[in-house]
């Protein structure tokens, strides 16, 4: 694992020591261009501390490589073009940052749904139950027979159920299709058919005489 010096002059991406007598050696992976005095000068740090070190590389054209304890390593499964040879440290930072991006697109989903219920709250709010029940009532006229003559509700691009069909016409629907209608009695005219299952309709209960649109 990731093992930083003391006095922090150097850090070793993994450290790796010996179970008989305790000597440590660093790998160090090293994908950032760096000249040969520098990689010489990072050595002598490893090695004023006692410490072997042994610099690893993906490509094997570097200068430094045989000035320097290295060797130059080539992944089992070639990266596309896409990906990067990258240390522990490094993939648990890009990972971090994939992280905090979803983290980020899911917060900004959410708020984007909250606006949008807001928004569609408001609009629906414009209409007295006058406007809304003549707006259902052109509707009604204008309903395709694939829907029994009733009105399709639709979640998202699912259909979710049809508003008060047509008991002569339940055959045109799914038997998993949910059903709404006004009261009792149109419930039970819907599942006399014997096409509906029953627990499948729901109703409101106003009386036969009641006009009135539930929102």
């Amino acid at each position: 694992m990731e093992l930083p010096a003391p006095d922090g002059s150097w850090r070793a991406d993994v450290m790796a020591t010996s179970t008989t007598h305790g000597r440590q050696t660093a790998w160090e992976a090293q994908l950032s261009p760096i000249t040969g005095a520098d990689i010489q000068m990072r050595t002598d740090r490893y090695a004023d501390d006692g410490i072997d070190v042994c610099w690893v590389s993906s490509r094997d054209r570097v200068l430094w490589l045989c000035a320097v304890p290295a060797i130059a390593v080539t992944p089992a499964n070639p990266p596309t073009a896409g990906d990067r040879w990258m240390v522990p440290a490094q993939r648990r930072e890009q990972e971090r940052q994939q992280q905090e991006q979803t983290r980020q697109e899911e917060a900004a989903r959410r708020e984007r749904d909250r606006r949008e219920q807001a928004a569609a709250q408001q609009w629906w709010d414009e209409l007295s139950t006058t406007q809304l029940t003549e707006l259902l009532a052109r509707i009604a006229v204008l309903c395709m027979s694939e829907h029994a003559y009733g009105i399709a509700l639709y979640a998202g691009h699912r259909l979710y159920g049809v508003a008060r069909p047509c008991p002569y016409s339940l055959g045109r629907l799914s038997d998993s299709t949910r059903i709404f209608v006004r009261n009792a009695r149109e419930k039970a005219l819907v599942t006399a058919t014997g096409l509906i299952n029953a627990d499948l309709v729901t109703h409101f209960d106003p009386p036969d005489y009641e006009q009135t649109v539930l929102l």
